[in-house]
C-alpha cells in the first residue's frame, strides 16, 4: 500500500539515487579528467607498494624505459635501477620518504630495457591507507639526459676558459674604469688576473686600483690611465709594446673593451726581442769579427802544413849530419839541440792543426792528468810569465773516453778568458777530481744524471762577473770584453763540447772574486789500453826494393830521397804525379812501393795510386801529409784503413813505417 510515509521513502530514495548518479558522473568526469592529465604528462610517473612491485605507470614513464605498461608491472622498482644506487636509495626512503611523507629531489641512473643507462632526476612521496600505515610510494621522475650533457659542455667550456686564462703563456687581467665627476678616467682597479700576469710583473694587483698596485706609475713615460679610460669608454682596441719603469720590462700589449667601462689587458713580455734587436747591430759585427777569425784559422792551418814540411827536411837533415859526427863533439850537442828545437816545433804545429777540427772527433780513452800535463807548457806561454799557472791533479784519477784535441780546446779558451780577466799579476789554477753524484746529490746540483764523473775545474783571480751574466755567458757571440778582444765564441765552443761528450758544466763567479769553471765527464766504464811509446833507439830499418817517391815539396824530396837511399832501396823521384805515371810506364822492373804526398797539384794520392794500380795491382802504397790523418779523413781524400805517415818524421821511424808497409800482406 502506497502510504504517505511509503511514498516519502520512495522519493527519498529517487532523490538519493539522482544524487548517486550525479556524484559517479562527477566522479567519472574527475577520473578522465585526471587520466588525461595523468597520461599527458611529459614527467614520468610510477608508484609502487612498499616492496617495490610496480603497481601503476603513465606514458612517459612507460616511453622513457621501453617497457610496456604489462611488462612493467611484471617488474619492481629495483629492476630498473642499476645496484650501485640500491643502498644509497634505500637510505633516502628511511630517513626522508618515511618520516616526512616525501623526499628532496635527488639524481640516480635508471636502466631502461635495452640494458643502457641514463641519469634522471626525481622525487618521491609515500602513500597510506586508511590506518595512516605506509602502503606505498609514488614518484615524479624527469630524463636529465640532455641537461647532463649540456652541463658537461658548460663544464668543460668552463675549464677550458679557466686554463686558458689561468694557466695560459699570456699575462690578462681584468680592469674597471673610476671616472671623476666630470667623466674624466683617474684610476681603474683590477678585478682579476691570471697567474702569468703574476708572474711577469711580480705584483698581485686583484682588488687594487693602478696607484696601489703599481706606486709609481705616474713616472712612466706612457699615459696608462688616458689610454686605457678611452678603450673602456669607446671600445676601440689598442695594441703598444711600452716599457715599464717599474720592473724594467718590455711588453706587448693589447686592450679591449669587454662590457661598458670594463677593459681586459692581454700581453706579454718582449724585453729579450727588445734586447736582441737593439744589439743587432753588434752582434753583425761580431759575426763579420768570427769570420775573420776562421779565416785566420785556415790562414794558420796552411801555415802549420807548410811549416812541417820544413821541419821535416831539418830533422831529416839534422839526424843525418849527426851520424857523421862523433858524440864526443860539440858539433853533436849543437846538433842535438837543433833536433829537440824542431821536435818541439813540431809538436806545437800538431797542436795547431788538432786544434783547428771541428766537426770530426777521434774519441780514445784518456787520463785526464797526462792529457792536461801535455798542454801545461803551450799554456804557460798563452797566458804569459806575469800569471801563475797552478797545476793540481787529483789521485788515481778515471779514465774518460773523448777526443784529446777538445781537451785542448776546452783548456785554451778557458785560459785564454782567465788570462784576459786578470789586470796585472795573477793565478789560474786548473784542478782534477774524481766526483760521485748520487740521485738526491742531483736535486741540488746541475747535473742531471746521477753516477761517477771526472771534474775538469779552472779557476782564475781576475775581475769575475756579475751574477745576471752568468745565464749568457754560452751563447754565441756573448762577452765581457771590449770591442775587438772576443768573437764570444770560445765559451760556446766548450759548452757544445763538453754536451757532445754528455758531460755538464757550471760556472761561478762574483765581482772582485774571480771566476771558476766546473767541467764534469762522465767516467769511462772500461779500462785504459797502455800507450805504446815509440823506441827512438831503434836503428834505421833496411831493404832492396824499389821505391816510386812523390813529392812535391823539392827540398822535401831530396831529403827523403837521401833516407831511403842511405837504406839500400832504389829510389824513383817524381815532383809531380804526372811525372810518376811515366815513371811507372817506364820502369821495367817491379815496383814494390809507392810513397806519396796526400795533397798535391794535379792529382791527390789517393787517385794516383788507383791510376798506378792499373798497371801495378799488387802496389803497396804509403801516404804522407803535413796534416793530421783525422784532416785529411774529414776531407774525403784518404781511404779507410791506408798506410798513413804525418810529417815531420825522424829517419828511424820513416824507415821503421816504410819497413812495416813492405813486409805487410
Amino acid at each position: 500500500m502506497n502510504t504517505p510515509d511509503n511514498q516519502k521513502r520512495i522519493d527519498d530514495l529517487e532523490i538519493a539515487n539522482l544524487e548517486l548518479a550525479s556524484m559517479n558522473a562527477e566522479l567519472k568526469a574527475s577520473e578522465q579528467k585526471y587520466r588525461r592529465l595523468f597520461e599527458s604528462m611529459m614527467d614520468a610517473y610510477v608508484s609502487v607498494d612498499m616492496a617495490g612491485h610496480i603497481l601503476e605507470t603513465n606514458h612517459s614513464y612507460q616511453t622513457m624505459l621501453g617497457y610496456s605498461e604489462a611488462e612493467l608491472k611484471s617488474l619492481t622498482y629495483s629492476d630498473l635501477t642499476p645496484g650501485k644506487w640500491h643502498a644509497a636509495e634505500s637510505g633516502i626512503v628511511k630517513e626522508q620518504v618515511i618520516p616526512l611523507g616525501y623526499s628532496f629531489a635527488y639524481e640516480k641512473e635508471y636502466k631502461r630495457k635495452d640494458g643502457t643507462l641514463f641519469p634522471i632526476e626525481l622525487r618521491t612521496f609515500l602513500l597510506r591507507d586508511d590506518a595512516g600505515q605506509p602502503s606505498g610510494m609514488w614518484a615524479i621522475i624527469r630524463d636529465i639526459t640532455e641537461r647532463k650533457r649540456t652541463e658537461a659542455v658548460l663544464h668543460e667550456a668552463e675549464w677550458k676558459f679557466q686554463a686558458l686564462f689561468t694557466k695560459g703563456p699570456i699575462g690578462v687581467a681584468y680592469h674597471e674604469m673610476i671616472y671623476d665627476e666630470a667623466g674624466k678616467p683617474v684610476d681603474y682597479r683590477f678585478l682579476d688576473a691570471n697567474e702569468c700576469y703574476l708572474e711577469l710583473t711580480g705584483v698581485d694587483p686583484r682588488g687594487k686600483t693602478v696607484r696601489q698596485a703599481f706606486p709609481g706609475i705616474e713616472n712612466d713615460p706612457f699615459d696608462w690611465i688616458g689610454t686605457f679610460g678611452s678603450v673602456a669608454r669607446t671600445g676601440k682596441q689598442v695594441r703598444i709594446e711600452q716599457y715599464f719603469k717599474t720592473n724594467n720590462r718590455w711588453y706587448d700589449l693589447v686592450a679591449y673593451q669587454y662590457k661598458p667601462d670594463h677593459f681586459v689587458a692581454a700581453f706579454q713580455e718582449i724585453t729579450a726581442r727588445k734586447q736582441a734587436e737593439a744589439e743587432r747591430a753588434k752582434l753583425a759585427e761580431q759575426l763579420t769579427q768570427a769570420q775573420k777569425m776562421e779565416s785566420v784559422g785556415r790562414l794558420a792551418g796552411g801555415v802549420a802544413h807548410d811549416f812541417n814540411n820544413m821541419l821535416g827536411v831539418i830533422l831529416g837533415h839534422v839526424e843525418m849530419a849527426m851520424e857523421q859526427v862523433k858524440k864526443s863533439d860539440p858539433l853533436y850537442s849543437d846538433l842535438t839541440e837543433i833536433q829537440k828545437a824542431a821536435q818541439r816545433s813540431a809538436d806545437l804545429t800538431r797542436q795547431l792543426l788538432a786544434f783547428g777540427r771541428k766537426q770530426f772527433i777521434m774519441p780514445e780513452v784518456l787520463d785526464l792528468n797526462e792529457t792536461v800535463a801535455g798542454m801545461l807548457k803551450m799554456l804557460r806561454r798563452l797566458i804569459g810569465e806575469n800569471i801563475n799557472l797552478v797545476w793540481q791533479p787529483g789521485a788515481t784519477l778515471w779514465p774518460v773516453k773523448m777526443d784529446p784535441s777538445q781537451i785542448d780546446q776546452i783548456l785554451i779558451n778557458l785560459c785564454v778568458n782567465a788570462r784576459d780577466a786578470i789586470a796585472g799579476i795573477g793565478s789560474v789554477t786548473i784542478e782534477t777530481e774524481n766526483k760521485l753524484f748520487t740521485e738526491a746529490e742531483c736535486a741540488h746540483n746541475t747535473v742531471d744524471i746521477p753516477g761517477e764523473y771526472v771534474l775538469l775545474s779552472v779557476s782564475d783571480s781576475g775581475c769575475g762577473m756579475e751574477k745576471e751574466m752568468l745565464p749568457l755567458l754560452f751563447e754565441p757571440f756573448f762577452t765581457t770584453k771590449g770591442v775587438g778582444k772576443g768573437t764570444g765564441l770560445g765559451l760556446s765552443t766548450v759548452y757544445g763540447i763538453v754536451k757532445q761528450n754528455n758531460g755538464f758544466i757550471t760556472v761561478y763567479s762574483e765581482p772582485g772574486h774571480g771566476t771558476t769553471f766546473k767541467i764534469y765527464l762522465p767516467r769511462h766504464a772500461g779500462r785504459r789500453e797502455p800507450a805504446v811509446a815509440p823506441n827512438p833507439e831503434l836503428p834505421a830499418q833496411r831493404g832492396s826494393e824499389t821505391i816510386l817517391l812523390v813529392e812535391d815539396e823539392p827540398t822535401m824530396m831530396t831529403m827523403t830521397t837521401v833516407m831511403l837511399e842511405k837504406q839500400g832501396y832504389t829510389v824513383l823521384p817524381a815532383i809531380t804525379p804526372g811525372i810518376a805515371i811515366r815513371l811507372a810506364h817506364e820502369h821495367a822492373d817491379t815496383i814494390a812501393l809507392m810513397i806519396t804526398d796526400v795533397i798535391m797539384p794535379e792529382m791527390n794520392g789517393r787517385d794516383l795510386a788507383r791510376t798506378l794500380r792499373t798497371l801495378y795491382p799488387t802496389l803497396k802504397c804509403l801516404f804522407m801529409s803535413a796534416y793530421t790523418a783525422n784532416v785529411i779523413a774529414i776531407q774525403g781524400i784518404l781511404d779507410p784503413g791506408a798506410q798513413f805517415i804525418q810529417k815531420p818524421f825522424s829517419r828511424n821511424e820513416f824507415t821503421a813505417k816504410v819497413r812495416e808497409v813492405l813486409d805487410s800482406k
